[in-house]
């Protein structure tokens, strides 16, 4: 494999890289190894995209630059069966970094009042209704207990069976007409409750089908007005809380915790706005295109968890495409900004990632996403997880050495 190198500007740097039918031919018969089962073309490539990184990895290894993007390949094959490889890298810029340190910045001094931690507790309490059995009807805001079976034209469908299910009558939890027909019901009684599915409904099998469902209604339940007292304290069922003192503590050290993490924030947002007005930064256009495409495929990702698409979602908003990706430009440039900024500081206090804090952080992650910390590392790289640990650190090395009373410099 041999490569030529060619320097379009500070960002951009395109490799021309020829590898022989030889090289390739010997570098498949490894891959098919390794890749058992896969077929030609996927061995072929794997090939091929070995060849390659053995190219970019010696180059920017001896350079000591680093590439802000995947690289963009053009490949073709000549008369002799070897391939020519026009590799086009985006280089992440040199960062000269300014003054980082001994800002004497003063962190918000935490307080919560007394006052604040009885309005949240009374807001705690509030949004946990506690509900007692009554012998009397169910009225609209009544809680019954029920057992039912849906059916259409008498055979039953699935997904409309329950057990145990508590519904809150006049919630509109159910589809309409269904909660109306269960006010008077009783403890014990059952009740054929007829009602039609909406024309819109999302299981067209049902959409605009009436059905029938069979409910049982196991018991009626009221509200207990939500008092800040012992006694209603204990019947919100939580293990550790029985009376109003241990709820006011848990609520307090809840608070302090919020107000603590806000005043951090507060801290390191001062402290890099001071290290960014130090230094100027050139960001590739390459890498706001990549931070703007993840930004939207979190959007994305929201949007849908609403049962909605991108497309409907633009339509109610009134935007177009191109006009929303144009809002996220600011923003993303700003990340990258300062992800670039504080990597070149990282790198001038040798900063990183050890093997212990690499593994937790893979073990955390495996926690959020419920799967084992090994798929995780096919599926995020170690590189990437160790950046994100860096930078949490640089952050915390900042706030240390730039907090009202350190005398700590450079």
């Amino acid at each position: 494999m041999q490569y030529t190198v060619n320097h379009r500007n500070e960002e951009i740097v395109v490799l021309d890289v020829t590898i022989s039918k030889t090289e390739l031919e010997e570098t498949m018969a490894k891959a098919k190894e390794m890749l058992q089962n896969a077929d030609e073309k996927t061995v072929r490539q794997y090939a091929l995209n070995y060849e390659i990184s053995k190219a970019i990895e010696e180059e920017f290894v001896k350079t000591r630059s680093k590439l802000a993007t995947e690289p963009e390949i053009e490949e073709k094959e000549n008369e002799n069966g070897d391939i020519e490889a026009r590799v086009t890298c985006t280089l992440i810029p040199a960062i000269e970094v300014g003054q980082y340190t001994n800002f004497q910045l003063e962190k918000q001094i935490v307080d919560v009042k007394e006052e604040e931690v009885l309005a949240e507790a009374q807001k705690q309490i509030a949004a946990h209704p506690v509900w007692e059995e009554t012998d009397q009807p169910a009225t609209s805001g009544s809680q019954v207990i029920i057992d039912f079976v849906g059916k259409k034209d008498g055979t039953v469908f699935e997904g409309g069976s329950g057990t145990d299910y508590p519904l809150v009558l006049g919630s509109g939890a159910f589809i309409p007409g269904f909660e109306t027909q269960l006010i008077g019901i009783r403890k014990g009684e059952q009740k054929a409750v007829e009602v039609t599915f909406p024309a819109d409904y999302f299981e067209k099998s049902l959409a605009g089908a009436p059905v029938v469902f069979d409910v049982t209604c196991k018991a009626v339940q009221e509200a207990v007005e939500p008092e800040l007292t012992d006694a209603f304290v204990a019947k919100l069922g939580h293990e550790q809380i029985k009376t109003v003192e241990q709820l006011k503590e848990t609520v307090k050290n809840h608070l302090v915790s919020v107000k603590e993490r806000e005043a951090d924030d507060k801290l390191a947002a001062a402290i890099l706005e001071k290290v960014m007005a130090q230094v100027e930064v050139r960001v590739p256009q390459k890498m706001i295109d990549n931070q703007v495409a993840q930004r939207l495929s979190q959007l994305q990702n929201q949007i849908q968890q609403y049962g909605m698409t991108m497309e409907q979602y633009l339509k109610m908003s009134g935007q177009e495409l191109d006009a929303l990706k144009a809002q996220l430009v600011p923003m993303a440039t700003q990340e990258i900004k300062q992800a670039l900024v504080l990597d070149a500081i990282a790198q001038k206090e040798q900063i990183k990632a050890d093997e212990k804090e690499l593994q937790a952080e893979y073990e955390l992650l495996a926690r959020v996403y419920q799967m084992p910390a090994s798929q995780l590392v096919q599926m995020i790289p170690a590189p990437a997880v160790a950046t994100q640990i860096a930078q949490r650190k640089t952050m915390d090395f900042l706030k240390d050495h730039n907090m009202e009373g350190d005398k700590a410099g450079q």
